[in-house]
């Protein structure tokens, strides 16, 4: 399934805390760091909001290029002894049309995805005339914009608890590397009803697949590795009147599942105009390490180092 393969949804890195934080003497132990926490709570989750249209863009390009191997439509490619249809898989109930310039994709807001978001809106993909992601370049990439704006919620819950209302993001290849570059220009989004506090998302980042060929069955269960960064106005407010500026970067991410992140270090950064008396330092760093078959993170802000 794509939740072995994508890495987008594993950058909702926010809960990974929470099911130690019912211990008291690991509330306790990380209370000297928690500033901390928040900092990289929200860059998280920011990044993760801004990523949808490259979460998007890589399934289908996925979807493509598994079709291409198996020399069949993006309709009839199937994978799995059962011969599942790997659309649906991929992409859920959402519709995927071919348009002149590539693909439109139009989500099923009765549906819940894999990573349990009901969306509603229509992404446009343009592959510059180039079939496969492997083939597209910087310089000629595959663009993902919205049709209008999209927006996801849980299952069950509000609809409109995410807007995504503009930008674009460039998905191509880097041959040298052998990684797909992921670059992500003007993400615009905002929480509930707070329009004015609309985000202004730019990063880049690197995905690395262990086959660069980037099919489904070359893929899936296998390790990629995420690196990058990003900055710019978040939909968060420490003031409740103006946006928190921030930045982010993934250092060698390594990703085997949509909800597990399995190893690397993410910094993450305040802008200016925070106030030091709620953060005595702006920056955190987040290590995750695998011991066994146990995560830990290990948290250093303000001096503090705390592992759980």
């Amino acid at each position: 399934m794509m939740k072995k393969v994508l890495f987008v949804a594993a950058v909702a890195m926010s809960l990974v805390f929470s099911g130690c934080m019912k211990e008291d003497d690991t509330y306790k132990k990380l209370k000297p760091v928690q500033p901390g926490l928040n900092i990289y709570t929200v860059a998280m989750n920011q990044n993760i909001v801004s990523m949808q249209q490259a979460n998007f863009g890589l399934r289908l390009a996925m979807l493509v290029a598994e079709a291409d191997k198996q020399q069949k439509t993006i309709d009839e490619v199937t994978v799995g002894s059962s011969n599942t249809l790997l659309k649906r898989q991929l992409l859920g109930n959402a519709k995927v049309e071919t348009t002149a310039n590539g693909y439109k994709i139009t989500f099923d807001a009765d549906y819940a995805d894999l990573d349990t978001y009901v969306r509603k809106g229509t992404l446009l993909i343009n592959t510059n005339e180039t079939a496969l992601l492997k083939d597209a370049t910087e310089s000629k990439p595959w663009t993902v914009t919205f049709e209008d704006k999209l927006t996801m919620g849980y299952s069950g819950g509000d609809m409109q608890a995410i807007t995504l209302t503009g930008g674009l993001t460039k998905l191509y290849f880097v041959e040298s590397s052998g990684a797909y570059g992921i670059g992500l220009e003007a993400q615009q989004s905002y929480v509930g009803k707070t329009e004015e506090l609309t985000s202004n998302w730019n990063g880049k980042f690197t995905v690395k697949p262990e086959n660069v060929n980037f099919t489904y069955t070359d893929c899936a269960g296998k390790k990629f590795m995420l690196n990058g960064t990003a900055t710019g106005r978040t939909f968060n407010t420490y003031d409740g009147i103006s946006a928190t500026t921030m930045s982010l970067r993934m250092t060698n991410g390594e990703y085997y599942s949509s909800s597990a992140l399995y190893g690397g270090k993410i910094e993450a950064s305040l802008g200016d105009g925070y106030n030091p008396s709620l953060y005595p330092s702006k920056d955190v760093i987040v290590e995750i390490t695998l011991e066994g078959t146990r995560l830990r993170q290990t948290i250093t802000y303000a001096g503090h180092i705390v592992t759980v």
